[in-house]
């Protein structure tokens, strides 16, 4: 639902997402400095899948981030544990196979089409309650960014 009060906290965590991966970014490109597979220095641990998701410096992928939570796609769908449980949970979704391949080649495609038409396919056990783009002022290039995020969702 767009104005939802998880909208804004979502948008906030973007922001705070952007920030941490440009000091990270930062850090990684610092003399002795970690790298963005090492944990906390000289730990020897790698960073956990969560925390490597976060460090995206694609700027069409953090657009969609933004995006999702500023029209309010954190409403109803949760990625990664954040936001509503109307529509289907969408953490991993990047990695997930297209639900129909006779319809949809590629997960890319069948995300486009879940965005650009959501009524033509329901996800089993959910209502076709998701807004049509243009309902939400969402351009072409506004979709664009969102699959590309959504693409982004490797891991969940």
């Amino acid at each position: 639902m767009v104005g939802s009060r998880s909208g804004p906290r979502v948008g906030r965590l973007g922001w705070i997402c952007t920030v941490l991966a440009t000091a990270v970014g930062c850090a990684a490109d610092a003399p002795d400095g970690p790298s963005s597979t090492e944990g906390a220095p000289g730990s020897g641990e790698p960073l956990s899948a969560s925390v490597a998701s976060i460090v995206e410096t694609d700027p069409a992928v953090l657009t969609g981030q933004e995006l999702f939570g500023r029209i309010g796609c954190n409403g109803c769908h949760t990625i990664d544990g954040v936001g509503g449980i109307v529509g289907p949970n969408l953490t991993g979704v990047g990695a997930r196979p297209s639900r129909d391949p006779a319809r949809w080649l590629t997960t890319e495609a069948y995300i486009r089409a879940s965005i650009q038409g959501p009524e033509q396919f329901v996800v089993e056990g959910y209502t076709p309650d998701m807004p049509a783009p243009e309902l939400l002022g969402v351009t072409g290039e506004d979709i664009d960014h969102l699959v590309q995020y959504l693409l982004s969702r490797q891991t969940g």
